[in-house]
């Protein structure tokens, strides 16, 4: 026969196990739910700051790469550094990135007054008929 020390040790040692079991079943769905979280995903706000590497996952650009831009005498890219990390804005880092658009391809000077032609003939073929 147990004594009553031993009986409330039973009991302490049940709830203990109970509530561990708890535990371990919350941290598996809460890694059930990372996991089923892609990867790559990355904050969607403008106003969120992103590391170099998220930086990087973000726009396709090395870390080097954007390592080098920080120290770009002509156009730097705009960030803030605290200690030895560097964060960068998205809305900032989309707006430097405007800077590089590049528009399409232009037709030389020689091709233009044939190409007007054809686009104003184009225009008329398009136009309904007068009855």
């Amino acid at each position: 026969m147990s004594t009553e020390p031993e009986q409330a040790a039973a009991r302490i040692l049940a709830e203990l196990e109970q509530t561990a079991a708890r535990i371990i079943a919350e941290l598996e769905q809460a890694a059930a739910r990372v996991s089923a979280a892609p990867p790559n995903e990355l904050p969607r706000t403008p106003l969120a700051y992103l590391s170099l590497k998220q930086l990087a996952r973000y726009s396709g650009l090395g870390v080097r790469t954007l390592r080098e831009r920080l120290r770009d005498p002509h156009n730097p890219l705009p960030h803030q550094k605290i200690g030895d990390r560097v964060l960068v804005r998205v809305s900032a880092f989309d707006a430097w990135m405007d800077g590089f658009r590049v528009a399409g391809p232009q037709l030389p000077a020689h091709l233009q007054p044939v190409m007007a032609r054809a686009r104003e003939l184009t225009a008329r073929l398009k136009a309904p008929k007068a009855p």
